[in-house]
């Protein structure tokens, strides 16, 4: 891998912590909390348009 790409992923990676962390608990509502504390991923049905919001919101291409 490059350092570009190396440098994406670990972005990509800060902004899923990030999402997950602080994000989800502050915005989102109970079931998808529990969803996240379960383990859910940001792939999950439920969660990913959340996340694509998320990302977008944050300028991720």
């Amino acid at each position: 891998m490059s350092w570009q790409e190396e440098k994406r992923q670990e972005e990509y990676e800060r902004l899923i912590e990030y999402f997950f962390e602080k994000y989800i608990p502050r915005y989102c509502d109970k079931h998808i909390n529990e969803l996240a504390e379960a383990g859910e991923d940001e792939r999950h049905p439920e969660i990913e348009p959340i996340f694509d919001e998320y990302l977008e919101e944050n300028e991720w291409r």
